[in-house]
């Protein structure tokens, strides 16, 4: 039988979920660092708030087994912007709200998604799949005070998708390479 690990959260807020994740892998993170057990993957998980209500999360890991992660929906509004590389993957499946939005049989896979605590998502990897990947949270109030204007179309959007998906062209396929080449260990890495 097959090595996985499950892990289901309902917690959207990325300082929390480390802490969480942390400790259904029974180890300790330090200061929203995680160095993933050997049970689980090489690499790690890093959370950083840029201010209040702006909050990132840097993963760069081998899963060593399946892996099967889950987050139910929040009461709490946030935004969530994913920019991931999946290396080595033979399948990849992401679900949002019960609905397939991707079901991938191949090796490689670059996506920048956009979508909000208020839905489910559950993404499905297998053992040796290597993860590059930029999570980016906006808050409600974050967004509110940065972006919203009076009956602003764009805004609502952001609140009635449950998701907005792509999968990368070449071009910006390098972009994204770029990103992650030597900017996973700094604190806050130089975006272009």
């Amino acid at each position: 039988m097959r090595n996985s690990i499950t892990y289901n959260s309902i917690q959207p807020d990325l300082i929390k979920w480390v802490r969480e994740f942390s400790k259904h892998l029974k180890i300790n993170p330090d200061d929203n660092f995680i160095q993933y057990p050997e049970s689980f993957a090489s690499g790690f998980a890093k959370v950083c708030s840029i201010e209040p209500g702006f909050t990132y999360r840097i993963v760069d890991y081998t899963l060593n087994t399946d892996f099967v992660f889950t987050r139910e929906p929040s009461d709490e509004f946030y935004l969530i912007i994913y920019l991931y590389q999946y290396k080595n993957s033979p399948k990849l499946r992401y679900t949002v709200n019960n609905r397939v939005i991707f079901d991938g049989v191949g090796n490689n896979f670059s996506t920048v998604l956009m979508t909000n605590s208020l839905v489910s998502q559950r993404l499905e990897l297998v053992a040796n799949t290597v993860v590059k990947g930029l999570t980016i949270q906006l808050t409600d109030e974050w967004l509110t005070e940065k972006i919203r204007q009076e009956k602003t179309a764009n805004y609502s959007l952001f609140r009635e998708r449950a998701v907005f998906n792509f999968f990368l062209t070449p071009k910006r396929h390098k972009l994204l390479t770029e990103i992650f080449l030597n900017n996973l260990s700094s604190a806050t890495p130089a975006l272009p």
